[in-house]
C-alpha cells in the first residue's frame, strides 16, 4: 500500500481548519450568550457544538494516526480502532477523556438525544459509569468548560495544540 500523499496532506489539513473555524465560531456564541448557564433546552449553539466538538477530536486522531503510520487505511478506521490506538499516544486521563467523548458521540449519533432510547441505554463497550457520567456531561451546558478541557488536553496529547493554550 502507497502511503500518504500530497492530495491527502493538503485535504485533511485544509478540512481540519474548517472544522476548527466552526467549533470556534460556536463557542464564541457560548461564551457570548453565557450558555454554559442556561438549561439546556436554550443552549442551542451548545448541542451543535458537542457534535461538533466530538467528530472533530475524532477526525484528528484519524489524521495523527494516518501521518504516524504513513497509512491513508487510518483515514476509514472505525472510532473503536480510534480509540484503541489512542491509548499508547494519550495520557491514560486524556484517554478517559476520548472514551466519554466517544461515547457522547455514540449517544448524539445512534442512541437518541437528550432522550436515549431505553433498549439501547448502554452499549456492551461502554461501561455503565462512563456512559452514564458522558449522558450526564452532555445533558447539562454547565459542563460546557469541563467537556472543552477535555477535548483540548486531547489535542495536547496528540500534538495539535500546545499545553499552554490550555491556560490562556
Amino acid at each position: 500500500m502507497e502511503g500518504i500523499g500530497l492530495i491527502d496532506g493538503l485535504s485533511s489539513k485544509s478540512n481540519s481548519i474548517f472544522w476548527q473555524r466552526h467549533i470556534d465560531y460556536l463557542e464564541s456564541q457560548i461564551e457570548a450568550l453565557e450558555e454554559y448557564k442556561l438549561q439546556f433546552d436554550f443552549a442551542h449553539n451548545y448541542f451543535a457544538w458537542l457534535l461538533i466538538a466530538a467528530e472533530y477530536t475524532f477526525y484528528e486522531i484519524r489524521r495523527k494516526a494516518a501521518f504516524d503510520n504513513n497509512n491513508p487505511k487510518y483515514f476509514d478506521n472505525g472510532y473503536a480502532d480510534l480509540v484503541k490506538y489512542s491509548k499508547n499516544i494519550l495520557s491514560e486521563k486524556s484517554h478517559r477523556s476520548l472514551c466519554i467523548i466517544e461515547a457522547m458521540r455514540n449517544i448524539l449519533v445512534h442512541k437518541g438525544f437528550p432522550n436515549t432510547y431505553s433498549a439501547t441505554k448502554l452499549h456492551k463497550k461502554y461501561d455503565r459509569d462512563l456512559y452514564t457520567n458522558a449522558l450526564t456531561m452532555m445533558r447539562s451546558p454547565k459542563s460546557y468548560h469541563e467537556i472543552k478541557v477535555m477535548k483540548s488536553e486531547i489535542l495536547a496529547g496528540i500534538g495539535l495544540i500546545s499545553l499552554k493554550s490550555l491556560h490562556d
